[in-house]
């Protein structure tokens, strides 16, 4: 019994379905099929409108910011372009032109060397007439510079502070000093353009010597013997 119970209810229940369903009105599904179909597309067009728009404000505002760089670089462009005043222009701006204070006394002015003249004090007639056959003599700077003769290149120093002529080749007193450049021809600044330095030619040696004068003590510096003057006080 209770099972036919149930199926009369069940029965009962489809057919009330059935009958709510015949009275939907068809054309009332077709509105509301159309009405969601024009919401759709009105906002997909609303949305796709309202999306442009924001991409073309942002291109834009894009456009605008590298359109501001090109002006700035074209400006630095055009400042560093323009010519440079010219220092009196910086100075009539500065207003540095005012007159310059006059020099303070005891100021020295510096010393202008004038450079000495090698033919100032040479007669080649003279020279070549003193030339003594066999033995050294000064010679003038062009002479040695030209070596006609080719004979061999040497250079010799002279200390001053205790007349000691050295070989420059092997820092030693040159031996027989008087035999290979002469007793008088330490003639410094004879013939030169220098007043420490004298040429002397030997035919014998077959040699040309560059001597240079030096106010150092050879002693001193080669030997470390310090030379004084000062009196001992221990002599009587």
């Amino acid at each position: 019994m209770a099972i036919d119970t149930v199926v009369e209810e069940v029965a009962e229940n489809l057919e009330e379905m059935a009958e709510a369903t015949r009275r939907i009105n068809t054309n009332s599904l077709g509105f509301f099929f159309i009405g969601v179909g024009v919401g759709f597309g009105l906002g997909f067009y609303w949305g796709y409108k309202f999306n442009k728009e924001k991409i073309k404000a942002e291109a834009f505002k894009q456009s605008e910011e590298e359109v501001e760089k090109i002006r700035k670089l074209y400006a630095q462009k055009t400042v560093a372009a323009e010519p440079k005043p010219s220092v009196e222009e910086l100075i009539e701006e500065k207003g540095y032109d005012r007159p310059l204070p006059p020099p303070v006394p005891g100021i020295v002015e510096p010393v202008v060397v004038i450079e000495k003249d090698k033919n100032s004090d040479w007669d080649y007639a003279v020279e070549i007439q003193g030339r003594v056959e066999g033995e050294p003599y000064v010679i003038h700077q062009d002479e040695f510079m030209q070596n006609e003769t080719d004979y061999k290149r040497v250079e010799y120093t002279y200390y001053a502070a205790d007349d000691v002529l050295v070989d420059e080749e092997n820092a030693h007193p040159l031996p027989h000093a008087d035999l290979i450049v002469g007793v008088n021809n330490l003639k410094f600044g004879h013939g030169t353009d220098d007043d420490d330095v004298v040429f002397v030619r030997n035919d014998k040696y077959e040699l040309i010597m560059e001597i240079c004068r030096s106010p150092e003590s050879y002693e001193e510096k080669f030997l470390g013997i310090e030379n004084s003057d000062e009196p001992d006080d221990n002599e009587d």
